[in-house]
């Protein structure tokens, strides 16, 4: 009787100490299959105070970022269905083209919202969706803007498009951007709410845009900070307006904390920083709708 008793406690200990690890690991491995971020700090500039009336940087910025006056040129245009069905679903599909470059890149998108500075928590979301550590061919980036977080998951490929290659900034037209889009698709957007859901999208996408914008490459910090200057229609579609956005990447969350710090307290002293948030996709899509 007494060892049979031994018997039980031992067997309920194993028990005991089974649940225990299971609470303890769990969510380590599943934090193990999250994508790991690199940290993208994007801050949006005064337009008025730093772009001249052919849209090009003026000096003081040049001079305080060390871009030069030199700038590399791009145009780019979106793909979505006139409902946005894509971009309801958090999605994107960007074609873009840099007018010294042969090739075309193809940029797919999945945005997920990160709440309270939680990132593991919009990684999580993202890999019980199947875009976690195996998912080949996608990029992990936290976009770190004035006001919010959001974790981006991206998918990119350069293509050489027949009868728009070569140098200058000729982006396909409808027929072969849809061409394009639905042949380079990643699987995980190809079948997303269900089997063959994303191609149907891509194969009735409208485009949106084009736009272009302009490049200039400065350093801060010791960290090489990008400069863009997009030129976009306005509200009522009688003109354009410049959007202008400053931007650095990092591997490290504590380097990205500490230099966007730097940056917005110089920004701000200079009078160049736009307190909010300026949503240029959002924008160009509204705008641009066909």
């Amino acid at each position: 009787m007494l060892i049979r008793n031994k018997r039980m406690k031992l067997s309920l200990m194993t028990v005991a100490a089974a649940v225990l690890l299971t609470a303890v690991f769990s969510p380590q491995q599943a934090l193990a299959k999250n994508g790991k971020p690199s940290y993208e700090v994007k801050l949006n500039l005064a337009p008025s105070k730093v772009a001249d009336s052919s849209h090009n940087l003026v000096s003081a910025v040049r001079s305080q970022f060390d871009t030069g006056s030199s700038s590399k040129s791009y145009r780019v245009q979106y793909m979505d269905t006139a409902s946005r069905t894509l971009d309801a679903q958090g999605w994107s599909d960007r074609i873009r083209k840099r007018s010294d470059q042969s090739t075309h890149q193809l940029q797919f998108k999945k945005r997920y919202p990160i709440a309270n500075g939680n990132i593991d928590a919009a990684l999580t979301t993202a890999a019980n969706d199947g875009l976690d550590s195996s998912a080949s061919g996608f990029e992990f980036q936290v976009d770190w803007t004035f006001s919010k977080q959001t974790l981006s998951v991206q998918y990119e490929k350069e293509l050489t498009v027949s009868g728009s290659s070569g140098s200058g900034l000729k982006l396909p037209n409808l027929s072969a951007s849809r061409s394009l889009s639905v042949s380079n698709a990643p699987s995980k957007l190809a079948n997303w709410t269900s089997s063959g859901w994303g191609k149907t999208q891509l194969n009735n996408a409208v485009i949106y845009g084009p736009i272009d914008f302009k490049r200039y490459k400065g350093t801060f910090e010791e960290l090489e900070l990008d400069i863009e200057v997009w030129t976009i229609l306005n509200a009522s579609k009688t003109g354009t307006e410049d959007i202008v956005e400053a931007s650095f990447k990092s591997d490290s969350l504590s380097e990205a904390t500490s230099v966007r710090t730097e940056l917005i307290d110089l920004l701000r002293s200079k009078g160049w920083l736009v307190e909010s948030d300026v949503l240029k996709t959002s924008l160009i899509m509204d705008r641009y709708a066909p």
